[in-house]
């Protein structure tokens, strides 16, 4: 992302954000928010993890839909036969797999409703999800909150013209956690955003003080690692994909840890106390 220009507009300080954005949880939805349709990934993207998935299919000798359940986000749910989904592309290019998935995504999309601003977890670009049933120590009192481009306006959702959006955002998600969770005592968050200024920005510095990679194998298969690799507008950033590929083809073995390892952004975990975000939103 790139650093605010002298002649960028002003970004208001966050307690000026917050004295503007005093709602409940039961909100509507701001001025700048017009529901959209959901959008597909590129066929670039999705071609990616095709060329991806070849590869370390061919060196591990395992069958394609395994490795693409492994290690893919949209692929994997494509290739595996006797399945709804499944398309044979066998005796498909790349290019044309790549365009039969691209095609099935779009008709799916299209029969979802636009996007509204707020749906119980969801406010804009952020949602959450509490843990108030779990049982492990590692659960009490734990929110997660994951981060996705649903404003879909045609520039980027981090751009620095949109931090009081997005701080506005976070502000209402966190009214609504208060309010209905009155038990959750700490956040958590896993992304390969958390290597990123104009993502960081937005948390309380306690939040970001002690990131740990995320070694888990469900970071290959979810945006959270795989996300670095589209813009704003969901088409591929071709070098960095093309690193990746670079990567995996110089690796001595191939393996869920050094396939992860090959990633340019690894995925980070963050926690911190609820209460630092309660303090820097404003949240009463």
């Amino acid at each position: 992302m790139q650093e605010r220009m002298p002649n960028a507009p002003r970004i208001k300080p966050v307690a000026e954000v917050i004295e503007d954005t005093k709602l409940t949880p039961q909100v509507h939805a701001p001025e700048y928010w017009v529901p959209r349709q959901e959008i597909p990934f590129s066929k670039e993207y999705i071609g990616l993890q095709i060329k991806v998935a070849k590869e370390i299919a061919q060196r591990l000798g395992a069958p394609l839909s395994k490795v693409a359940d492994d290690y893919t986000t949209v692929l994997r749910y494509y290739t595996e036969p006797n399945t709804p989904d499944y398309i044979d592309t066998s005796t498909m290019s790349d290019e044309q797999a790549a365009e039969a998935i691209f095609e099935k995504e779009k008709t799916r999309l299209t029969r979802e409703a636009p996007i509204k601003y707020s749906d119980y977890d969801r406010y804009g670009c952020f949602s959450f999800m509490t843990h108030t049933g779990g049982t492990g120590e590692d659960l009490k009192g734990r929110v997660d909150i994951h981060f996705s481009n649903k404003e879909l306006d045609g520039t980027g959702p981090l751009d620095h013209e949109k931090i009081n959006r997005r701080l506005k955002e976070l502000k209402d998600l966190f009214t609504a956690i208060k309010k209905e969770n009155p038990d959750a005592k700490y956040v958590r968050g896993d992304s390969w955003l958390y290597n990123i200024q104009a993502y960081t920005r937005l948390f309380p510095e306690s939040y970001l003080a002690h990131p740990e990679i995320d070694n888990s194998e469900g970071a290959l298969v979810t945006e959270r690692t795989w996300g670095q690799f589209v813009d704003g507008h969901l088409q591929l950033k071709a070098e960095l994909g093309e690193q990746f590929l670079k990567n995996i083809r110089e690796l001595a073995e191939v393996s869920p840890e050094t396939v992860r390892g090959a990633m340019p952004l690894q995925a980070l975990i963050v926690t911190a106390p609820i209460e630092d975000f309660y303090k820097m939103y404003g949240v009463e």
